[in-house]
């Protein structure tokens, strides 16, 4: 037998059982599909258990101090938008490659922390402890004192920051700079 001759055999072998795992592979595949989709049918029209709400969405129906814990979630949100706009003057003012740029970052990502950690440790108290009582108003007092201690620190952060937006230079040579300019446009249009 001569190379030739071999190397058609191995590539008709290759062929054929290319085919035949491809057909074993298209009638599986679509017999699973037939399968998954008769399975879906089935079970589309039952009702499926209503999924577990989230610990938010129980809190949310807890009878205890409901305005101290609508004061909670508007801090929360307060401080989520405070959050994405001190990221966008960090963003701004100091662009990514600055060591400033990391500082900031990374000293609001910590404040965001520990805001998130006061946070997620009020949720759990209200649920870990129902009941209206003097201890319980004391804990969710000192809570929120926290929340607006790291509000008030955010945004205290946010008006330094701000300062640095606005240009400080006197902008008069530029304006003059500006005038002369037009002035010799003005003086060119003459000449032509």
């Amino acid at each position: 037998m001569s190379y030739f001759e071999i190397g058609m055999a191995i590539a008709i072998g290759l062929v054929f059982g290319y085919l035949i795992i491809s057909t074993i592979y298209f009638i599986f595949y679509y017999q699973i599909n037939d399968f998954c989709s008769k399975t879906k049918r089935k079970f589309k029209n039952r009702s499926m258990p209503k999924e577990e709400p989230t610990v938010c969405d129980k809190l949310g129906n807890i009878k205890i101090f409901p305005k101290h814990y609508e004061i909670i979630q508007a801090k929360k949100r307060v401080f989520d938008r405070e959050k994405h706009n001190i990221y966008t003057l960090i963003e701004f003012i100091f662009p990514a490659p600055q060591v400033t740029h990391n500082k900031f970052y990374n000293d609001v990502t910590r404040l965001s922390k520990a805001f998130e950690k006061q946070y997620n440790s009020l949720h759990l108290y209200f649920r870990a402890y129902p009941k209206e009582d003097e201890i319980s108003r004391e804990v969710i007092t000192k809570g929120i004192d926290n929340l607006t201690d790291f509000n008030d620190k955010l945004e205290d952060l946010i008006k330094e920051l701000s300062q640095l937006v606005v240009c400080n230079k006197p902008t008069d040579n530029l304006m003059e700079d500006m005038e002369e300019e037009i002035n010799s446009v003005k003086n060119y249009e003459n000449v032509i």
